[in-house]
């Protein structure tokens, strides 16, 4: 019980995709009710801004799930990328970045779920980065689909540059 006191707990409405200025806002998933921890978490996810260029970004956190190297990991594309900028693509080019500082460039295969065409993930381009150990909890990731549908830049931010 005390448990339950501690965390506020929040309910998320369901919302239509649309766009305000030049940030990109989309329907979210029904949601059962979620810690505040964790709706910070969705809220960051569901926030997907386009630049003056017509490039998409978005950020994610690194959690614990991301950074555990022992279990073939995905990378999931936000559905309204999916939907809007890569409708048909299925390689993408990868340029990995830390800090602005180029680690890795390599072609990725973006693979489609058979129960919905814009449920799409990188699969082992992101496996083999994600298990060489780069990746550690509380490091932002800032993606940035460049030229869409041909570049997906991801820059890290470690925990310690954020300070």
């Amino acid at each position: 019980m005390k448990w339950k006191a501690e965390k506020q707990m929040i309910v998320n409405e369901k919302e239509s995709t649309r766009i305000e200025g030049k940030k990109m806002c989309f329907a979210k998933k029904r949601r059962n009710i979620t810690s505040q921890a964790a709706t910070q978490t969705m809220k960051q996810r569901n926030e997907i801004k386009i630049n003056e260029a017509g490039e998409y970004e978005w950020e994610r956190f690194v959690t614990e799930s991301m950074a555990r190297t022992n279990k073939t990991q995905k990378q999931y594309l936000p559905r309204p990328i999916c939907r809007l900028a890569l409708p048909v693509a299925t390689s993408i080019m990868l340029d990995i970045q830390q800090n602005g500082d180029s680690l890795i460039k390599c072609p990725a295969e973006i693979v489609t779920a058979e129960r919905d065409k814009f449920e799409r993930c990188i699969t082992k381009a992101w496996y083999d980065f994600q298990r060489s150990g780069n990746l550690q909890v509380g490091d932002k990731l800032v993606f940035k689909l460049a030229n869409p549908p041909s570049t997906l830049m991801i820059n890290i931010i470690k925990k310690e540059c954020l300070s």
